[in-house]
C-alpha cells in the first residue's frame, strides 16, 4: 500500500497534505473515504453497467470469447467491493477500522482501475482500430465518472486513474502507427484535462465535507455550551435552595434539636438490646426498658447502683468476673472501648443471664470523660443452640466411628460364629462342650444385636417396615431392658395372648421402646415398676397393635405433657440429654403409620401408647439352622472375594464342607481377573467394602454387564443407607449382613444357583 501511495504522489507531485495523509486532516480524510463507501454501490453498479455494454459491442465486433474472461474478472472484483461497502454503510465502525477502511477503498480502487486497463489484454490479436477506438473511448468516459465520483479523496483518485491511463498509452506506443498515434494523441490530450478537473472537483468537494465538518463542531460546540450553561443554572438554583433550606433550619434548630433528643429516648426505649449509663463513679445513671426488664429491676430501683453488682461474682467463673469489671471499669475510668466481650450478668432475683456486651465512654465537649454506655444482649438461647450443636455433632462423630468401628467388629463376629458352628458339628464333642459352644454362640448373636441397636441408635436408617409378631420383639429385648434398667426397677412384660403383627421396623421399634424406658427410668429416682403391655384394639374401624409402657414415676403437669414430643424439649439437665428422644419415636410411629399419645398426672406416672398398623399377613419365620453334613450335598463353583484373611477362611471352609468348588481372592480387581479366568463360576460371593481401589459393588457390576445371570451374594460389615442403595436391584442379587450364619450360606448360595440355572 505505501508503494502504491508512493507512486502516486511521485507521478502527480501532490504532497501528504494534499492527499489527505498529513495528521491535521484525519478527520477530513475519514470523511472523505465515508463519502466515496457511501457512493461506491452507484459506481459499482456503473462499472458494470459500462462493462456490460463494453463486453456487448466488443463481442459483436470481434466474435471472441476472450473479452467474456475480462468481464468475469470485472463482475467478481465488483461483487466482492460491494458486499464489503454494503456491510461498512450498515455498520460502518463495528465491520472495520478506520484505517483498514481507507485501505479497503485505496486498494479496491487500484484493484479497479487495473481491471478496466486489463481489458487490453484480452483483445484478440486481429483487433482493429475501430476496436481500439472504442476501448479508448470509454477509458476516457471511466475516467470522466471517476473524475466526478471519486475525486474526493485524491489518492483513491490517482490509485484508480495510473493504471488505464499506463497501460493504455503503453499499449498504444507498442502498437504505433498514424492511426495509434491519434488515438494515444487524443486520449492524452483527455487525461490532461480529466485530471485538473477532477484535482478541482475533488477540492470543492472537499470543501463542502470540511464545511460539514466544521459545522457538525461548531454545533456539538454550541451544545456542549448550552449543556455547561444549563448545569451552572441548575447549580445556582440549588445553591439557592441550600441557602433557603439554611435558613429554615436555622430558624427551627431548637425545634430540632428537641426532636432528636425526643428520637433518642424513643429509640432507647424501642431497641431489644438493653443500654445502661454509668457515670465518672461507676454508679448506674439511667437504663432502658429492654435492659430494666433482663435484668428485672425497676428504673427507681438501679438508678445509683454501682454497675459491678451487676455482674455475677458468686458460683461463676472467676476470670470472667474479673475481666468483666475490668471491661466495664476502664471504660468510664480512662476510655477504654470493649466491643462484643461475653460476660454473666445477676437480675435482681438473683437469676444469672449470659450476656454478650459492649462499653463505650461518654465524652463532654472538652473530651473530658464523664462516664460510659454499656449495652448487652441476652445470649442465653444462642449458647443452648450452640450446645444442642456441638452435641449433635458429637452424636454425629460416633455415628461415623461406630459406623466405622461395626465393619471390623462384626468381620471378628463372623469368624467366632463361623469357627463355633464349625466346632459344633463336630461328632465326638461331649455333651458339657456342645452346652458351652451353644452359650458362646448365643452370646456372638447378642454381640450382633447389639451392634445393630448401637448402630440404629448412631446413624440415620430409612424404615425397613416389615410384619412382625410385636411379642417376639418384646421378649428378644427383654434381658437387654433389665440390663438398662438396673435393679431399682421392676419390669413387668405382658404379651398379647393372641397374635400381635404389626407393620414395623424391628430396629427402630426396639430402639423406641429403649427410649421411653429410659425416661421411664429417669421418673424413678427411687426405684419402681415399669409395665410393658402389647395388646390388639380396633380405633376408627381399623385395627392396630397397642403397646402401653407404664411407669409410676412422678408423673408431668400439663403443660410439660403438652410439649414433650417436641425436638429439644427437656425438664432434665443439660448433662442428662437434649430432648431428641421422645422427638425420635414420635417420628418413628408416626412413619411406620401408627400414632402415640401420653396419659400423666404429677405424682401419678406416666403410660405412653403406641398404636402401630396391624399386619394381615403372617410373620417372618425364624430360620431353622440346616446343618451341612461332613460330606457335603451342594456341587457348583463358587468365587469368593474377602479382603480379611480370617474372614475368608471361614467363608472357605464353610462352602466347602458344603461340597462347593472354590476360587478365591483377596480384592475386586484379583476377583475380577478370576471370574475371567474361571468361566465355570456359578457364583460370586463377595464383601462390598475392600482395599484396592474397587469395591464389591463394582465388580460386581461388571462382572453383570459380562454376565447378566450370575448370581451375586453380597455380604457385609457396614449399615450404610446409600450403600445397600448402590446394590444393583436383580433378582438373582442378594445381600446379607455380617456376621452370616455358616448353617445358612450354603442353603442360600445352592437356592440362587439352582433359581439361576431352572
Amino acid at each position: 500500500m505505501n508503494s502504491l501511495v508512493n507512486a502516486i504522489k511521485s507521478f502527480s507531485g501532490l504532497t501528504d497534505d494534499d492527499l489527505g495523509l498529513s495528521p491535521k486532516s484525519v478527520t477530513l480524510e475519514h470523511a472523505e473515504i465515508q463519502e466515496i463507501i457511501t457512493r461506491l454501490p452507484l459506481i459499482l453498479l456503473a462499472d458494470m453497467l459500462v462493462g456490460i455494454f463494453l463486453l456487448s459491442a466488443l463481442s459483436i465486433l470481434l466474435q471472441t470469447w476472450q473479452i467474456a474472461l475480462w468481464f468475469t474478472l470485472l463482475s467478481l472484483g465488483c461483487s466482492v467491493r460491494a458486499v464489503v461497502a454494503y456491510n461498512l454503510i450498515r455498520q460502518p465502525d463495528n465491520f472495520l477500522s478506520p484505517v483498514r477502511q481507507k485501505s479497503f477503498v485505496l486498494i479496491g480502487s487500484a484493484i479497479g482501475g487495473f481491471i478496466w486497463a486489463s481489458i487490453w489484454f484480452f483483445l484478440p490479436a486481429q483487433t482493429g482500430y475501430v476496436e481500439y477506438g472504442l476501448v479508448v473511448l470509454w477509458q476516457c468516459g471511466v475516467l470522466a465518472g471517476a473524475a466526478a465520483s471519486i475525486s474526493i479523496s485524491t489518492a483513491v483518485f490517482f490509485a484508480f486513474v495510473v493504471s488505464p491511463v499506463f497501460v493504455s498509452v503503453t499499449k498504444l506506443l507498442l502498437e504505433f502507427d498514424s492511426i495509434s498515434a491519434i488515438l494515444m494523441g487524443a486520449f492524452i490530450s483527455y487525461v490532461l484535462f480529466v485530471i485538473p478537473l477532477g484535482l478541482h472537483t475533488g477540492a470543492e468537494l472537499r470543501k463542502g465535507i470540511r464545511l460539514r465538518i466544521r459545522n457538525e463542531l461548531l454545533e456539538s460546540s454550541l451544545e456542549a455550551e448550552h449543556d455547561k450553561l444549563r448545569e451552572q443554572e441548575s447549580e445556582l438554583i440549588q445553591q439557592r435552595i441550600r441557602e433557603q433550606q439554611l435558613i429554615d433550619e436555622k430558624i427551627h434548630v431548637g425545634h430540632k434539636l428537641q426532636a432528636a433528643a425526643d428520637e433518642r429516648i424513643l429509640l432507647l426505649e424501642s431497641i431489644e438490646e438493653g443500654v445502661f449509663g454509668v457515670n465518672s463513679i461507676g454508679k448506674v445513671t439511667f437504663a432502658n426498658p429492654s435492659a430494666l426488664r433482663m435484668l428485672n429491676y425497676n428504673e427507681d430501683d438501679i438508678i445509683g447502683v454501682r454497675a459491678v453488682r451487676l455482674i455475677r461474682r458468686r458460683g461463676g467463673n472467676a476470670d470472667e468476673f474479673l475481666q468483666t469489671t475490668k471491661a466495664i471499669t476502664t471504660c468510664y475510668e480512662s476510655g477504654d472501648c470493649s466491643i462484643g466481650k461475653q460476660g454473666e450478668f445477676v437480675s435482681s432475683d438473683g437469676k444469672v443471664l449470659p450476656v454478650r456486651f459492649s462499653c463505650r465512654p461518654i465524652r463532654n465537649k472538652s473530651q473530658k470523660i464523664i462516664g460510659s454506655v454499656v449495652s448487652f444482649s441476652d445470649i442465653s438461647k444462642q449458647l443452648e443452640m450452640e450446645s444442642v450443636l456441638i452435641q449433635s455433632q458429637r452424636i454425629e462423630a460416633i455415628g461415623r466411628i461406630t459406623g466405622g468401628v461395626s465393619h471390623d467388629f462384626n468381620n471378628l463376629l463372623t469368624i467366632i460364629i463361623g469357627n463355633l458352628q464349625f466346632m459344633r458339628r463336630q461328632t465326638d464333642l461331649s455333651p458339657r462342650m456342645t452346652e458351652l459352644i451353644k452359650r458362646t454362640l448365643d452370646a456372638a448373636r447378642s454381640g450382633a444385636d447389639l451392634v445393630t441397636r448401637l448402630l440404629g441408635f448412631s446413624t440415620e436408617r430409612r424404615l425397613d417396615l416389615e410384619t412382625h409378631d410385636i411379642n417376639i420383639l418384646l421378649l428378644d429385648i427383654k434381658s437387654f431392658l433389665e440390663r438398662i434398667l438396673g435393679e431399682n426397677v421392676n419390669l413387668k412384660l405382658e404379651l398379647a395372648e393372641e397374635d400381635c403383627l404389626a407393620i414395623t421396623d424391628k430396629t427402630e421399634f426396639q430402639n423406641a421402646i429403649l427410649n421411653l424406658c429410659v425416661n421411664a427410668n429417669d421418673a424413678m429416682p427411687r426405684g419402681g415398676t415399669l409395665r410393658i403391655r402389647a395388646a390388639r384394639t380396633r380405633l376408627s374401624d381399623k385395627d392396630f397393635v397397642k403397646l402401653t409402657v407404664q411407669d409410676n414415676g412422678v408423673g408431668m403437669p400439663a403443660e410439660v405433657k403438652d410439649q414433650v414430643f417436641e425436638p429439644y424439649f427437656t425438664t432434665k439437665g443439660k448433662e442428662k440429654g437434649f430432648g431428641l428422644g421422645l422427638s425420635t419415636v414420635y417420628g418413628f410411629v408416626k412413619q411406620s403409620g401408627g400414632n402415640i399419645s401420653v396419659a400423666s398426672e404429677p405424682g401419678k406416672g406416666t403410660a405412653f401408647n403406641i398404636f402401630l398398623p396391624l399386619s394381615s399377613e403372617s410373620a417372618r419365620p425364624r430360620a431353622t439352622p440346616r446343618v451341612v453334613s461332613d460330606e457335603g450335598q451342594f456341587s457348583g463353583t463358587i468365587l469368593v472375594v474377602e479382603d480379611d484373611d480370617t474372614v475368608r477362611n471361614v467363608a472357605v471352609q464353610m462352602l466347602t464342607d458344603a461340597g462347593f468348588d472354590l476360587v478365591t481372592a483377596s480384592d475386586g480387581k484379583s476377583g475380577l481377573e478370576e471370574f475371567r479366568k474361571h468361566p465355570e463360576i456359578d457364583l460370586v460371593f463377595t464383601d462390598i467394602v475392600m482395599p484396592g481401589g474397587m469395591t464389591g459393588i463394582e465388580m460386581a457390576q461388571r462382572i453383570l454387564q459380562k454376565s447378566p445371570n450370575t448370581p451375586i451374594l453380597f455380604t457385609t460389615g457396614y449399615t450404610e443407607q446409600s450403600m445397600a442403595e448402590s446394590i444393583p436391584k436383580r433378582s438373582n442379587v442378594v445381600c446379607v449382613p455380617k456376621p452370616y450364619d455358616t448353617d445358612e450360606i450354603p442353603n442360600l448360595a445352592h437356592s440362587l444357583i439352582d433359581k439361576v440355572a431352572s
